[in-house]
């Protein structure tokens, strides 16, 4: 097995133990941004009508993101798809939670692209997409790690999950001074600043509480 083999299957390993499979890499990273979006934020006690919604707004995702033609511009494209999403929720799914869901699954196309090359197979459907975008207008992702390590704490006391109307102008300060790529090269950091003190009880508890380094 030559040393490219061992990239590949290295990188697929890495992707599996983090989105659960790297066959078909679109429903990856929709899944998962999902899961970034809704782990706290979706509160739909009918786990029917929740998981209904979210098939129909995968399908809608995936659809859009396959479809993109040389006819579009990015930002209505974007726009329309997070309207889009809006309807299939039906007043259950706010500007702010459409957005991160829609900016994170092209944030991890986007990487996946990066480590694997745009000609790797599984990106065949997004191909176009991925070559007809510029990376550096893709919308940021916004929650609050960004939201704090950008100086923008809060907006009349919302989390970025209730943002809604007034998406808009939190959107605007933000991008007025960053763009896509300064958020992929920091949210490291701010995740970082934010985490929150380990359970008691934890392993990584005790560490803390011990005042340990690390190894």
């Amino acid at each position: 097995m030559d040393s490219d083999e061992l990239r590949t299957l290295s990188i697929n390993f890495l992707i599996c133990c983090y989105f659960g499979q790297s066959e078909n890499l679109g429903k990856a990273a929709i899944d998962r941004a999902y899961v970034d979006m809704a782990a706290h934020t979706i509160d739909i006690p009918d786990l029917d009508t929740r998981w209904e919604s979210r098939y129909k707004a995968s399908c809608v995702i995936s659809t859009r993101l396959k479809g993109y033609s040389q006819e579009n511009r990015f930002d209505k494209w974007h726009k329309d798809t997070i309207t889009e999403l809006k309807q299939v929720y039906e007043g259950n799914l706010t500007e702010g939670q459409a957005q991160k869901w829609l900016n994170m699954t092209i944030k991890y196309l986007f990487v996946f692209s990066t480590l694997l090359g745009i000609r790797d197979y599984r990106l065949s459907e997004f191909k176009f997409f991925l070559k007809s975008t510029d990376a550096s207008k893709y919308k940021i992702p916004i929650d609050g790690f960004v939201l704090k390590g950008s100086g923008i704490e809060s907006i009349k006391n919302k989390s970025w999950s209730k943002l809604d109307k007034d998406y808009g102008d939190v959107e605007e300060k933000l991008v007025a001074n960053h763009n896509f790529f300064w958020e992929l090269e920091n949210w490291e950091v701010f995740a970082k600043n934010e985490k929150k003190k380990p359970d008691k009880g934890t392993y990584a508890r005790y560490i803390k509480d011990k005042d340990y380094g690390s190894y």
